[in-house]
């Protein structure tokens, strides 16, 4: 919530310093959004540990130097700013959900064209 302070015009800011339920009701949106968001998280870690998706440190630093050279920036310097901020573990889970619903789809296609190839046959 404190992250998300900045981001309210300053009427918002106003109400929520002078209605402290308004105040209060926000907050909680923020903790219900936050607490689904982690259990998403343990939800799609889980399924990339059952099915074996795995994004190594390599291919972090990959992207990120891909990401770097795009938008003509020092790849190291990215790395390491992503470094400083504590992203590279939600950079590697980002890659990893990437990866893991990539499969799931084209693993769904597959069987549906399989399917699909047995009936004609």
């Amino acid at each position: 919530f404190r992250n998300a302070w900045s981001s309210f015009t300053p009427d918002d800011m106003k109400k929520f310093r002078e209605d402290k339920d308004a105040l209060a009701k926000k907050r909680d949106e923020y903790r219900k959004d936050a607490e689904n968001s982690v259990r998403l998280t343990f939800i799609i870690d889980e399924l990339a540990r059952v099915r074996g998706v795995k994004v190594s440190d390599q291919e972090v630093v990959q992207a990120i130097y891909f990401e770097a050279y795009r938008s003509g920036q020092d790849p190291k310097a990215h790395l390491e700013m992503y470094r400083n901020q504590g992203m590279l573990p939600a950079i590697k889970m980002s890659m990893i959900e990437e990866k893991l619903f990539s499969e799931l789809f084209n693993k769904e296609k597959d069987e549906k064209k399989a399917s699909k190839k047995e009936k004609a046959e």
